[in-house]
């Protein structure tokens, strides 16, 4: 967890090199871990081709709105044209004659969407693999697991059963060729992963789980993603809090929280947890890299004040493990 601390040093000395080395504790540099697949694809719209950027995640097929005038560094992404949730597809289908891609769906207000390959991007059959491996996932929850164990731009392997309806689905196009994915298409996004946040709000207290984002441009950012209703890449941004100069303290918890850590987590960590909890805070439980310790951080200068309906919150400090 000092690693939030070096990169916050590094932000300092601009230098590339130390941006490079280090990720805050629970936090990854591996996009595998949200993102699946990043490429420029052609929907079509109104009987007429447009060229969007198309994120795939676990949840759903993401085309952004073309950038216009100066990023929004709050939205890395951008914003969201069209989502097309994966729980809604009902076939996803490679029209050879075509050369593009149809996923319908079995949302009665949602019309199917038409894609093709743009110029000189990925080519469709490679969308047609990964789509159809995060539907399959659906029904077979190994098979993504499977096909996405290797690290970007690795050969993704076979993913078993296909479905009878969309041939092709685990073709040698999975076999042999990566994933649509577009390095220069990524934002500025240093790493990204999941940590527990502290809750400061009057009625709730305790640690919830929360997508932490760390910019090259000394931001963290952090979402509340759900499974259903992400309408954005990200999620929901509830928060942002300034690393340049912040300072950067670790605390241990206090003994009630260590008592809710998985068994034998706080051994050999500096706060000894004889007695766990024999009913531990699930979340923590899911989390490898908690520990029995807590990073507080208070930017340099201390923000604004805002109505407590307003969102993103401007942290005055953040606790996060």
């Amino acid at each position: 967890m000092d690693s939030i601390r070096s990169h916050a040093l590094a932000m300092d000395e601009d230098s590339e090199q130390a941006l490079a080395t280090g990720n805050p504790a629970g936090i990854s540099d591996d996009w595998t871990s949200l993102i699946l697949a990043i490429d420029y694809l052609l929907v079509l719209d109104n009987d007429e081709w447009s060229k969007k950027l198309a994120v795939l995640t676990r949840e759903a097929l993401y085309l952004l709105e073309p950038e216009t005038g100066e990023p929004d560094p709050l939205m890395p992404f951008g914003r969201t044209w069209w989502r097309i949730a994966v729980k809604d597809f009902a076939d996803v289908q490679y029209v050879a004659s075509e050369r593009s891609l149809r996923i319908c769906t079995s949302n009665l207000f949602e019309r199917d969407a038409q894609l093709a390959e743009a110029p000189k991007c990925s080519d469709i059959r490679r969308w047609h693999g990964v789509i159809g491996a995060v539907w399959h996932e659906l029904t077979e929850p190994s098979a993504l697991k499977t096909a996405f164990e290797s690290c970007l731009p690795g050969d993704m392997p076979s993913l078993g059963p296909k479905r009878p309806s969309s041939p092709g689905i685990g073709s040698s196009w999975l076999t042999q060729q990566s994933r649509p994915w577009r390095a220069d298409a990524l934002p500025p996004i240093l790493a990204l992963g999941t940590l527990l946040k502290e809750r400061d709000g009057l009625l709730w207290g305790g640690w919830t789980e929360r997508t932490f984002v760390l910019m090259r441009s000394g931001q963290l950012l952090y979402y509340l993603r759900t499974p259903d209703s992400n309408d954005e890449v990200l999620g929901d941004l509830r928060g942002v809090i300034e690393l340049d100069a912040a300072v950067i303290e670790e605390r241990p918890l206090d003994e009630e929280e260590v008592a809710e850590l998985p068994e034998g987590l706080g051994l050999g960590l500096g706060y000894p947890n004889p007695n766990p909890n024999p009913n531990p805070n699930p979340q923590a439980a899911e989390l490898p890299e908690c520990s029995p310790s807590f990073l507080l951080i208070t930017p340099a200068e201390e923000p604004e004040a805002q109505p407590f309906y307003e969102w993103p919150k401007r942290c005055a400090t953040l606790a996060v493990r």
